[in-house]
Parts: C-alpha cells; structure tokens; sequence
C-alpha cells in the first residue's frame, strides 16, 4: 500500500477518533445536564441541604398555598414542537382589567415547589397567577429540559394563550426564578403583548456562562455540550440574556443573593448593568440560591411591592 494511502487513513482514523470522543463527551453532559430523573420534594430534604434549614418554614408555606390550589385550573397547551406542556391558572384578581403574574420555575424544578421560595408573593396581593411547569419537569411532557432557551420560545406561546383567554384584556407580569429567570430575561427584547414588566430572580447570563462556572470552566465539556446540543437540538447554549435586556422592552427588577453559589450574584450584577430599560437591582445578605425570599422576606416583598407601583 502507498505511504500517502496510509497517513490518509491515520489520519481519518484519528479524526474519527475525535469526533466520537467529542460527541460522546457532549453526550454524557447532555445526559447529566438535561435530563431530570427525580422530582423535587420539599418533605425528603436532607439534613445536609442548604434547605433543611427552611424546611420548618417551606412546609408551612406549602399548607398556605394549598388553600390557592383548590381554586387552579389545569391547562395544557401544544408548543409548536407538539410537547404537551402543562400550567396551572389561579383566577381571582376581580377588577376591569385583572393582573396576571406568568411565573416561571427554574433548573430541576417544579412550580409547586418554587412558589414556595418566593412565598407566593403574586397570590397573597391578589393577582392572578399562571404557574407553569417547564419543558420535561413536572407535569409537561419532554425528554429533556429546555434550558432557559427553548422555555422562552414556549413562554411567548403561553402569553399568547393567556391573551386569548383574557380577551386580551389583561395586564401581564413575567417572573422567574433561577433557570425561569433566564427564561422570562431571553424575551425581554420583544413586543409582547399586555406585558408590563419583568420579574427575575437569581438569574444567570447563558447556559454556557452557568455551565462554565459550574464545571470550573473546563472547556472540553461545555463546548463538546455546545456542539452535541446544536447538532440535535439547533439552538446555541451560548445565547445570553445581556443581548437581550440591552434592548428591553419592559421595567425589569433583578433580586439575588449575595452568597449564592450555584448561580453566582454577579450574573444579576453583569444583566442589571447591560439593561437599558428601567432597571431596579436588590441583593439579599446572606442568601444562598433562590433563598431570598426565605432570608428575608420583607425586604424581598418591599422591594416587589414599591417596583410595581411604579408600574401600575
């Protein structure tokens, strides 16, 4: 066989090699990063859980809100990918023109638990509130999660929904936490409908700025990740909100804590100063992820309240 033949066929050896290794690697964190097998619950928090701490307090929580979970209609909407996605409509603002709060959970999450974390804010002045449950968590159906990314594509079909069902006759507030607040910040450059302001809490920049600081920026992993998720999936993990809130269309109020280590607080600092919008940033001492409302629960609701007199 020829010399050339042979270096040909090393060398095609050798990239094959890597394209399997690369997508292999970009496999394995698909499968870490997306995939949820477990569903929260507040009643199994382990003693060495930054939770167990608030367990007393969560529980408590839990018995208020089921006195608004009587009144919840169950809601099912077909995202234009055809996944039946779930939510759960809590009716009881009376006024001409209600107020509806879309409030969206975060990473390997449900929206019964985190309305727990943020003490159900919306509920307790009187608001409607649609709690939605993400792609592949909770009740909505999915293999794997959307990120923040396809969740805001599904966010602008639930706005749409509420429009239809209001008689677009509705003024619209978008929270999130965490992973939800990554989803109501990537829509903020948009026109939408009856929407008046945004709500994020403990939100980061990009899946692939959060994932770099969680995996102590091994770029192997996160870029073999950013390369699977495109060729199966068509959306880039480097998508961030900074573009987004640098033309936003609506008052935005960023809240973090200050020890937060899973998502740290300088995400909300990097978003707040990138919005060119009516901005507001509130950081709670002390509080760890999506622990401000529980560390300090009037200063959280003070802040909320004072911003949305502003709004209203």
């Amino acid at each position: 066989m020829e010399l050339y033949l042979i270096i040909l066929i090393i060398l095609a050896s050798i990239l094959l090699l890597f394209i399997i290794f690369w997508l292999a690697c970009g496999l394995y964190a698909y499968n870490i990063l997306m995939i949820c097998k477990k569903r929260p619950n507040i009643d199994e928090i382990e003693e060495d859980s930054h939770w167990f701490v608030f367990k007393e307090e969560l529980l408590k929580r839990r018995k208020e809100f089921q006195e608004y979970e009587k009144y919840q209609e169950e809601l099912t909407l077909k995202n234009k990918r055809g996944i039946n996605l779930k939510a759960y409509l809590i009716k009881q603002d009376k006024s001409e023109r209600p107020k509806l709060c879309i409030f969206v959970h975060g990473y390997k999450s449900c929206h019964e638990v985190e309305i727990l974390h943020v003490n159900s804010w919306m509920l307790k002045k009187g608001y409607d509130t649609l709690l939605i449950d993400q792609e592949g968590l909770g009740n909505s159906e999915g293999k794997r999660m959307g990120l923040g990314i396809l969740d805001s594509e599904n966010l602008l079909e639930w706005i749409d929904y509420m429009n239809k069902i209001y008689n677009h006759n509705v003024d619209i507030i978008l929270a999130g936490v965490s992973m939800g607040a990554n989803t109501v910040l990537l829509d903020a450059n948009l026109e939408l409908e009856n929407v008046k302001c945004i709500i994020a809490d403990c939100g980061y920049t990009s899946c692939y700025d959060e994932f770099m600081y969680l995996l102590k920026g091994n770029k192997l992993i996160v870029n073999c990740f950013r390369t699977f998720l495109k060729l199966i999936w068509h959306r880039d993990i480097k998508t961030s909100t900074l573009k987004t809130v640098a033309n936003s269309k609506y008052p935005i109020l960023f809240i973090h804590g200050s020890l937060d280590r899973f998502v740290p607080t300088f995400f909300s600092k990097m978003n707040y100063d990138a919005c060119t919008s009516k901005k507001d940033l509130l950081l709670i001492d002390c509080a760890l992820h999506a622990e401000s409302n529980l560390v300090d629960t009037e200063k959280y609701e003070k802040k909320i309240d004072s911003f949305l007199k502003e709004i209203f």
